[in-house]
């Protein structure tokens, strides 16, 4: 939150604890302080095991929670679907592209009761992404968050293209786009 301090941005606790010849726990709180407590860290906490066994079970919607912000974004915020599709569907194998589909679609739209949407049928809003099983990814990482996905050919939102033959049209679920 504090412009004084927007070079610390991308860098890790540790690293910042390092010039500053402080430990890191001081280093955080310091900067809590200095930020009044607006502080934004990525933590890398989850072991491969939790995950899957997360990702993989019956009632789990995956969902993102990532936020377009100023400065380096979380590799999520634009890679969420596209690493869940490319890494943990095709690569991984984790689970079937349908039942993928549906944690992403379906699900979250029921569970958060979204209506007439996640799914295509008659009468539902035409939320749609066309896009290649093989090629679906991201080169999205956190030295490097602003990458666009891979592999997704077209979407509809409401019935209006967003993104035609790769491209983005002039407008995002019928809203126009900012520059």
């Amino acid at each position: 939150a504090n412009p004084d301090q927007q070079e610390l941005v991308g860098r890790t606790i540790q690293q910042v604890a390092d010039e500053r010849g402080c430990p890191g726990v001081e280093t955080a709180l310091d900067l809590l302080i200095e930020n009044e407590g607006s502080v934004m860290v990525i933590s890398f906490n989850q072991s491969e095991e939790n995950l899957r066994k997360v990702l993989t079970h019956p009632l789990t919607s995956i969902i993102t929670d990532g936020l377009v912000t100023e400065g380096k974004p979380h590799p999520r915020t634009f890679g969420t679907y596209p690493t869940f599709l490319g890494e943990y569907v095709r690569e991984k194998g984790w689970m079937s592209l349908e039942d993928a589909i549906h944690k992403v679609t379906a699900l979250p739209a029921a569970r958060f009761r979204l209506e007439k949407r996640g799914m295509v049928q008659p009468g539902y809003s035409a939320d749609l992404v066309v896009f290649s099983a093989e090629e679906i990814g991201t080169k999205s990482n956190y030295v490097e968050p602003n990458h666009g996905p891979e592999g997704i050919e077209h979407v509809l939102i409401n019935g209006t293209w967003s993104i035609r033959d790769g491209h983005l049209e002039g407008r995002i679920g019928g809203q126009p786009l900012r520059a």
